[in-house]
């Protein structure tokens, strides 16, 4: 597979390590006063829909996260390039698989090699496995914190578990270890062409993504202009990145989400994000088919009623954002502040000048996760990021895409229909975010579509061996 950077392809991934995108600025300081009157003022207002985003894209923006990174220490203590980051920064779904069958049994099906364990319910419905205490038995604690999180990651334990089928139908000559690495690669390429094809465009813009990555389809070829990042250096997890741009999803997050429609005599089911009574999306417990997510409410579906949406990315957070159960501090807000100020992260607005772009709010000096979703909010109108937050978000997304060599563009396989075939219809084919079920499974096209319209049945669940309620 012939590439324009071809000097990019054999860039290496410094695996653990983070970087700076400016090590030049200065480090945004504010009192501790200032920060905890602009965690205030995020919890003032209404929260306003988000007409470009359904409202599934929050928590598959999570999963994508989780994947990439994982910075385990405490708050208020000044983070360094040698800390450790808990996941690879790579896009390789070790949030999911953990270290594979032999390195983490408790998720592997005993009896069938490489086969995830799952719950399974009357219907199709599937939960992740947990332990007594409910507590879910998976790659990274972190998918079990929503309900929502933890489905979509269910819905990726189901489509390796059924691809893995697949090839034991049409491939007896591999061996077991060698299905279940194929499996796994399948799922991870259609997670890529999900991630460049529609994730992307939703939060920063076809021009921001068509500007760095051009694609080739016919021929299997890509070309990279990096803005932000050297296209030879290794690649690595900027700070400005994790601290900052990633969570902008936060904004979009709602307080209450629609599971299910009425239907017949059954009536809607509208639950909250957090309560402290009654039922509520929180992790930790048993994914009922109570709970189910009916997948049309969270991402758009050709031939039905728009999802619901996201909200506006803006610098306001749904109410149930201002206390997170488990966490300290609870406002979310507070949280993300105190973490940009542990990792000396420049003002948005020097960010702003630095790029070559015209800041918002230029009088002001904000910390740069305030800054990008106050200049989404100015720029785009909250329906996507504005210049600054682009171009982080999608050069940090792209760049670790083209330097890994595993990844679908790197891959001459990946862009085959076999490959495209393989993982349908987990990452349903179609263009912009639109799930067309009729539309023909293109090599290199796929989007977010967890489960939709082809359940597995609970005969393709591997039970779990010992359920307690």
């Amino acid at each position: 597979m012939a590439m324009a950077h071809a000097v990019v392809r054999h860039a290496t991934l410094n695996s653990k390590a983070y970087s700076r995108l400016f090590p030049d600025l200065p480090a945004w300081r504010g009192s501790a006063a200032d920060i905890e009157k602009l965690a205030a003022a995020c919890f003032v207002g209404d929260e306003i829909d988000n007409p470009a985003i359904p409202a599934g894209y929050t928590y598959f923006g999570q999963f994508m996260v989780h994947d990439l990174s994982f910075d385990a220490r405490p708050l208020e203590g000044d983070q360094t390039l040698d800390d450790p980051n808990q996941r690879t920064p790579q896009f390789d779904l070790d949030c999911v698989y953990a270290g594979g069958p032999v390195v983490s049994p408790a998720m592997y099906d005993l009896d069938a090699y490489g086969r995830f364990l799952l719950r399974a319910y009357p219907g199709g419905h599937a939960d992740i496995t947990r332990n007594s205490q409910r507590v879910g038995i998976v790659g990274d604690p972190r998918n079990d914190e929503n309900l929502i999180t933890c489905q979509i990651h269910t819905a990726a334990l189901l489509r390796h578990n059924r691809t893995l089928a697949i090839l034991a139908a049409t491939r007896p000559e591999l061996t077991a270890e060698e299905r279940f690495t194929k499996a796994a690669q399948a799922v991870r390429w259609a997670y890529h062409w999900a991630l460049i094809n529609d994730f992307l465009p939703r939060m920063a813009g076809h021009d921001q993504v068509d500007a760095l990555l051009t694609l080739d389809r016919a021929a299997g070829q890509y070309a990279y202009t990096p803005r932000l990042f050297d296209a030879a250096a290794p690649a690595a997890l900027p700070l400005e990145f994790s601290g900052a741009a990633l969570r902008f999803g936060h904004a979009m997050v709602r307080g209450t989400y629609r599971l299910r429609n009425a239907r017949g005599t059954t009536p809607a089911v509208d639950v909250p994000l957090f309560a402290l009574e009654g039922p509520s999306l929180r992790g930790g417990q048993h994914c009922t088919p109570a709970l189910a997510i009916d997948w049309p409410l969270f991402f758009d579906v050709d031939g039905q009623p728009p999802a619901q949406r996201a909200q506006r990315i803006a610098p306001h957070l749904a109410g149930p954002l201002a206390w997170v159960p488990g966490q300290s501090p609870a406002n979310l807000a507070l949280r993300n502040l105190i973490r940009g100020t542990d990792y000396a992260l420049p003002a948005g607005q020097d960010v702003a000048r630095a790029i070559g772009a015209t800041p918002v709010r230029p009088k002001r000096s904000d910390p740069l996760w305030f800054y990008i979703l106050a200049e989404a909010n100015e720029q785009q109108a909250g329906q996507r990021l504005g210049e600054v937050g682009a171009a982080i978000v999608a050069g940090t997304i792209i760049d670790i895409l083209v330097k890994d060599p595993t990844t679908a563009l790197n891959v001459a396989e990946a862009w085959s229909q076999e490959a495209a075939q393989m993982t349908a219809p987990m990452f349903v084919t179609g263009q912009h975010g639109v799930i067309d079920q009729a539309m023909p499974r293109e090599p290199g096209w796929a989007t977010i579509a967890a489960l939709l319209h082809d359940t597995p049945g609970t005969s393709e669940i591997a039970m779990e061996r010992a359920a307690t309620e």
